[in-house]
């Protein structure tokens, strides 16, 4: 990595011959990009390098929850010598090489609401220097992101049909049996015990 002054004096990087941030002035690019994701309630940015992106998201969205993926573990000390404090903002996470695990961590932190206004945000150096390496990450996101949408909703269908069916139920809560007075009503015979869950629906055909 070499550490150099862009044309507005503010420092930038350059990798294999490759800027990744802009030459000329990498604030205003940061601030650029981050005009496109104004609305959104939360981010995951691939590419963190000095911490351009970091930061302008901070100052746009100061509580809104933000993970910052590297490639590079020197990268997150360079981003508090060049930004003294970033690093110990609340909202921010850092990592480098992140596995799913990691990024489902982050995931299952966000409100409903955060998560589905959630900014993907790529630093166009960081494309062009390493392309395999945003593109295993760009994989990792997309699971992560899959598995915690699939949970947070049905848990959500889930929790609305409890939700009415406790509702339903209290009207003839106090003519129902108590489950002792069912004590070897069955016995000798097999039963099944079926539950309200997410794997009920794929039960369903072998319990018919």
């Amino acid at each position: 990595l070499e550490i150099l002054p862009a044309k507005s004096g503010a420092p930038t990087c350059r990798a294999g011959g490759r800027f990744l941030h802009s030459s000329l002035d990498p604030e205003r690019e940061a601030e650029k990009i981050l005009r496109q994701h104004a609305e959104k309630k939360a981010a995951l940015i691939l590419g963190g390098g000095l911490g351009y992106l970091t930061r302008a998201w901070l100052q746009a969205h100061p509580d809104a929850p933000v993970l910052v993926a590297d490639w590079d573990d020197r990268f997150p000390g360079l981003v508090e010598t060049h930004f003294p404090g970033t690093a110990a903002r609340p909202a921010l996470r850092m990592c480098v090489n992140p596995d799913r695990a990691a990024v489902r961590a982050f995931l299952d932190t966000l409100t409903l609401e955060e998560l589905t206004a959630l900014a993907v945000i790529e630093a166009p150096g960081f494309r062009a220097v390493w392309p395999d390496a945003l593109t295993r990450c760009r994989e990792t996101v997309s699971t992560a992101l899959r598995e915690s949408m699939g949970d947070r909703f049905t848990e959500w269908e889930f929790e609305r049909i409890w939700a009415r069916n406790i509702l339903g139920n209290i009207p003839v809560l106090d003519r129902a049996l108590p489950f002792a007075r069912l004590e070897g009503c069955a016995a000798g015979r097999t039963a099944v015990l079926v539950g309200a869950g997410p794997s009920l629906a794929n039960s369903l055909p072998f319990l018919k």
